[in-house]
């Protein structure tokens, strides 16, 4: 299972994970962080993708939020989940991450965190081979 988290900002973060079946491996697939409405690379096929719904932010940037939720709503279509940051940052705020700096921005931090809450709510498991 692929996972695509996607945290929406003026600088948008995404991470690419998968279900790892070895304690040794990393779950982390490719990460990065682009503008906002900017198309994320390719190159894998998510089976999930949930995007943190931003706060109410009136003007441009909130225009920019709701044309970049319609193009990933297009684009993965029945595969979107647009979620509240309530829903995964009781249990994922403190998730450990992948290692001391690989996750430069705070963005790619988060979009890390709700792919692995993702993964746990949806895949049914907890991202390692029990």
């Amino acid at each position: 299972m692929i996972v695509l988290g996607i945290d929406l900002g003026e600088t948008t973060g995404y991470a690419f994970i998968r279900d790892i079946k070895m304690i040794t491996e990393s779950p982390l697939l490719r990460y990065g962080t682009v503008a906002l409405g900017a198309d994320l690379p390719g190159g894998f096929r998510p089976d999930v993708v949930v995007v943190e719904r931003p706060a109410y932010v009136p003007g441009r940037a909130q225009e920019g939020y709701d044309r970049a939720l319609a193009a990933y709503g297009y684009r993965w279509y029945k595969k979107l989940h647009v979620i509240r940051a309530v829903d995964w940052m009781q249990t994922h705020k403190h998730y450990p991450l992948p290692g001391r700096g690989v996750l430069a921005t705070q963005h790619e931090k988060d979009a890390y965190r709700m792919a692995m809450w993702a993964m746990h709510k949806y895949g049914g498991g907890s991202g390692k081979e029990e």
